[in-house]
Order: structure tokens, then sequence, then C-alpha cells
């Protein structure tokens, strides 16, 4: 058996160095994370989850971290921000963003121990990317001016100065075409990789060694895709961009309620475009500065909505249902109860509202004013309302009117529901 082993191994050693011949590669990859605003501030921020170039990115990671034949050299995170918002706010923003880019690295990609891993913040790339931009677009509005006011300025006065410049037109300008773009986040990987010359496979060599050791620095602040992404990719992604829905969880309270002394709380969550599920809690178990002024209570009332845009936000129509046990004293003659504390009124209604953020800095804070109407059955037992005022009548009824006024202030939570 032994023999047979050493006859076959000396076969080998003959048939493969005529076949391939072993080769080290050294290779540069860039994994280009793209982020977006999901809010109306740059703080609102999550990667870009249907942009083409991540999915490319997210694919040579999984390609590298299957490949047998690479060895990890080392990798550097880095991010880079636009020049909104203060510098103290820009820096926290760079530090998450490079936090995120890591998180989602790590997660496709293992890297071992030993590998040297740096942390680079490249804050607002004014000269990395924007200037050089610039000067090579030349169908772009006020050009020469952009490349005046960014190379004759300095660091700290840029901003300032393009947003006083033609009445702000030169900030609009930079802000439309390019503000996007800063928004980066990605990992430049040093590997080694094993070939053989005789059987690599030209898309394999395409995606480890082409142009990788020609990177220009600009290139490495704001790297393309490895992969060009074809016209029906492109498409996919516009469509599935604008077919994409930001989810979202509120929590609200109604100030009318809170002004009458009955504490309560609600959560609306969205279904989806147009459509969202809102229930709200009241409870009060109190009276008003005197035993026969109460309005004691504990109902729900959850209410699905529709809204007229698409983005769940607006004006809406609402169709709810309704129960509540109460117990109703106007220091009159007579307390109202549901019958023997056991019959709560039931019904439902429709309603009518409309909602918007609070203020532009702050959009997750909105308020809404809400008014419905509805019918209800009820059961009650009539007390005189006294100290242990007995029972002295009990009746049925139908209630026809307003069951609900509101004027919530409620902040939403972004569910965003991201694919692999």
């Amino acid at each position: 058996m032994k023999k047979f082993l050493l006859y076959i191994a000396a076969i080998l050693s003959l048939i493969l160095p005529a076949s391939a011949q072993e080769k080290l590669v050294e290779c540069r990859i860039i994994i280009d994370v793209p982020f977006c605003i999901s809010g109306s501030e740059e703080k609102h921020i999550r990667y870009d989850i249907d942009s083409v170039g991540l999915v490319k990115s997210l694919q040579d990671l999984r390609f590298i971290n299957d490949d047998i034949n690479t060895t990890i050299k080392s990798v550097e995170f880095y991010s880079s921000v636009s020049p909104e918002g203060s510098l103290s706010f820009n820096r926290k923003l760079g530090k998450k963003r490079l936090k995120t880019v890591e998180r989602l690295v790590r997660k496709y990609l293992e890297i071992p121990e030993s590998v040297p891993v740096t942390y680079t913040e490249r804050m607002i790339p004014w000269d990395e990317f924007l200037l050089p931009a610039i000067k090579a677009d030349s169908t772009l509005a006020h050009r020469e001016e952009l490349i005046k006011v960014i190379s004759n300025s300095p660091r700290k006065s840029r901003r300032s100065r393009l947003a006083r410049a033609r009445g702000g037109r030169l900030w609009k300008v930079v802000k439309t075409e390019y503000f996007g773009l800063m928004r980066k986040g990605g990992a430049i990987i040093i590997l080694d990789r094993v070939t053989y010359e005789d059987m690599i496979n030209d898309s394999t060599a395409q995606v480890f060694t082409d142009g990788v050791s020609q990177v220009e620095q600009s290139e490495l602040y704001f790297p393309r895709p490895l992969h060009e992404p074809s016209e029906a990719e492109k498409a996919a992604a516009e469509a599935a961009a604008r077919n994409k829905f930001n989810y979202g969880l509120s929590l609200k309270t109604n100030l009318i309620g809170l002004g009458l002394g009955i504490s309560n709380i609600g959560i609306e969550a969205d279904l989806a475009k147009h459509w969202s599920l809102a229930i709200p809690i009241y409870y009060s178990a109190w009276n008003y500065f005197s035993p026969t002024i109460k309005f004691r209570t504990l109902g729900v009332q959850p209410e699905v909505r529709y809204w007229f845009k698409e983005n769940n936000t607006g004006l809406f129509l609402g169709a709810h249902l309704g129960v509540a046990s109460y117990n109703i004293a106007t220091d009159g003659l007579t307390r109202f109860q549901d019958h023997n504390g056991k019959s709560p009124a039931w019904g439902g209604g429709i309603s009518v509202g409309y909602r918007m953020p609070l203020s532009k800095k702050h959009p997750n804070w909105k308020v809404e004013f809400t008014v419905g109407a509805g019918a209800y059955a009820l059961y009650y037992d009539k007390f005189y309302n006294l100290e242990d005022g007995r029972l002295f009548d009990s009746r049925r009824r139908t209630y026809f009117g307003v069951d609900n006024a509101a004027i919530n202030i409620s902040y939403r939570f972004n569910l965003n529901k991201r694919k692999r």
C-alpha cells in the first residue's frame, strides 16, 4: 500500500507542474457602501440596501470568504460625510457610519484576529472627491465659480461661503449633484491569492486583478462598484427604490384626554402604503376634586386608517371599534355607571384626521388632529350622586354622536424592512 501511494505522489509531482504554474498575486478589493437619508436630517441614516453597488460588494465579500486560495493581509474601514451639520455632529456621524460598515462587512466576511484592521474617518472630502468631481464635469452649472470658491477658501469656511454665494445657488448645485455621493463608507481589503496561470478563469481574474494596483487616490476615497451593473439591473434597482416603503411604529398620547385627567397611550403600526392600524388605550380612576364629579373609564378604540399619501402622512380616513367601562358624574343629581360594572359600552364609527411633523428639524415628532363619530350600545345603572348613593334605575339605549376627539403628539420609530 505504501509503495502504491508513493507511485501516485510521484506521478502527481510530474503532472501538476506541467499543467499549471502556481502564482501568488496581491490584490486590493474595494467594498463600497453607499448611505442614504430616511428622514429630513442626515442623522436618520441607513445604508442603501437597494443599491446595485452594495449588492455587488456583498457578492464580492462572499466570494472572498468562500475562496480557499485567498489570504487576507489587511483591512481598512473608512467613512465620509457631506457638509451638512456641525463639525461635532459630522464627527459623530462619521463614527456611526464606520461602525455600521464594519458590522456589515464582518457579517459576510470572516476576518482573522491576526489581520491588522485600521479605521479612517475621512470627514468631508472636499479635495479628495468634490473638487476633482467638479473639475471633471464640464456641463455643471457655475462650474468655474464653484472651483474658485472651494479652492480659495479654508476648509472651515467652505460651507458658509458656498451657502452665501449667488444667494445660495452654488450650495444648492453641489447639494443636489454631489452630497449624496459623499455619504459613504467602505472597506479596502488587501489580500494574497494563489492562482494557477494556465487554469485561472478570466472572470475570476477580472474580479481580483483588474486595475486594483492602479487605483487613483480619489477612487480610494470614493470607489466605483467593481462590477458595472447592466441596464436591467439598474432598472430593477430604480424600481425597487420607487416601490420601497419605510415601515414605522408610532407611540402617541392624546392631549385632550390628558387635559381631562384621563391618562392614555396609543400605538400605531404601518401595515402597507396607505394603510395603518392605531390602538389607543384610555384609563382614569379618580375624581375631579370632588366625589360628585368624575369621569372614570377604561377603554380601547382600535382603528384601521387609510392615508391619501403613500408615506402614511397628511389626511386620513379611519374606521374603528370601541369598548369602554365607565363611571360618570357631573355634579348633578345622578351618577351613571355601566350595569353592575360588567356591561361596558361597545360599538364603532368612522373618523377623519390629519397628521404632520412638528418641525422640519424633528420629522419623527408629529402632531395629529382627529375627530370621529359612531354608535354605541349602552346598558347602565343610575345612582343618586351622593356618597354611597343608592341605585334607582337601569336603562338600555343606543348612543349616536362624537366618540373621538384627539390632538395627538407622537414619535415615529422607523422599522425599515431590509432584504439580505
